[in-house]
């Protein structure tokens, strides 16, 4: 049986129809979750977070040694926010609430972290001002 070039385009056409289809199909059941929940709340507040970062306060210090976090200040402080943040992925990050005692070093261990990047946050209040340390590291 021999086709004739309609019958080859209308195949061709088909063909073209059903990997559109198709590719619709797959792209629609990937997941694809938002970096985080609140990102536009986030992108309006984003001026004072570079002001934050633009405060310096000296008095505290955060290290990353081998598989531990450690938190000093040489004043009291208390509610310091510490945050784990994943970006891969939103169900992995980790945030808790710490209270720093003037010259005693708090140590964390990081060895429950699933390894990849992680961005460390530290935000604390002193005399009506708010601060902020983060640092990106690979577990």
């Amino acid at each position: 049986m021999k086709i004739n070039w309609g019958g080859k385009l209308l195949i061709i056409a088909l063909m073209f129809m059903l990997f559109v289809v198709s590719m619709v199909v797959v792209i629609s059941k990937q997941d694809m979750p938002l970096v985080e929940q609140d990102y536009y709340e986030r992108s309006l507040n984003y001026q004072k977070e570079i002001d934050n970062h633009a405060n310096i306060d000296t008095s505290v210090q955060v290290n990353l040694v081998s598989t531990n976090l450690e938190v000093s200040s040489s004043t009291n402080l208390s509610g310091v926010k510490v945050k784990f943040y994943r970006p891969s992925n939103l169900e992995l990050d980790k945030d808790f609430v710490i209270d720093i005692l003037a010259g005693k070093k708090e140590v964390y261990d990081l060895s429950h972290l699933h390894s990849g990047k992680w961005v460390l946050s530290v935000v604390w209040m002193k005399a009506d001002k708010e601060f902020k340390i983060s640092k990106n590291f690979e577990r």
